[in-house]
């Protein structure tokens, strides 16, 4: 029986082609101090950020009632953007200064941050237990220019949602 990961490599191989070693290897340790950025390996296209964008967008913009008629459509680019990396993911949003507002307004509604915070926690606790995050911390870190062992802290004691509210603090506009 073939194992979850193995499966996810050979969906990666079949989708971005190449050689299934290239993505069982793991960075070396001198790879990791030439001062290799792996964050900005972390594949995002235009449309991606897009539907993330699309996402925040109308979370924001939209009263609980309102999002209840786009649930389907919600639900739909979720699942859409489901493969990008939870940390290539909030870089996405704590680039973009109008993500970063759309946050602010969906942190005034409990159910709106609820059911963000659900996701994203959900997201980046399966990329830790598959030992898939702390290597992206230092790039993510300098793309926000922020202290990588600030956002490690929040990794390491996983407390994602911390981590959000941390992001949100270093980035309101």
């Amino acid at each position: 029986m073939e194992s979850p990961m193995i499966k996810l490599l050979a969906a990666l191989v079949f989708l971005y082609g190449g050689d299934l070693a290239e993505f069982t290897q793991q960075p070396t340790t001198t790879e990791s101090q030439s001062g290799v950025n792996f964050y900005q390996r972390l594949h995002i296209s235009s449309e991606e950020k897009r539907k993330i964008a699309e996402i925040l967008t109308t979370m924001a913009n939209n009263s609980v009632f309102q999002l209840l008629f786009e649930r389907k459509y919600l639900e739909r680019l979720g699942q859409e953007v489901h493969h990008v990396h939870p940390i290539r993911f909030l870089g996405t949003i704590f680039t973009d200064p109008h993500l970063v507002r759309c946050m602010f307004t969906i942190r005034m509604s409990g159910f709106k941050w609820g059911g963000f915070v659900d996701g994203i926690t959900e997201r980046m606790k399966g990329e830790i237990k598959a030992g898939n995050v702390d290597l992206y911390v230092p790039g993510f870190a300098e793309q926000l220019n922020l202290r990588a062992a600030d956002i490690q802290s929040y990794i390491d004691r996983r407390d994602i949602e911390g981590l959000v509210l941390f992001l949100m603090d270093k980035k309101r506009n």
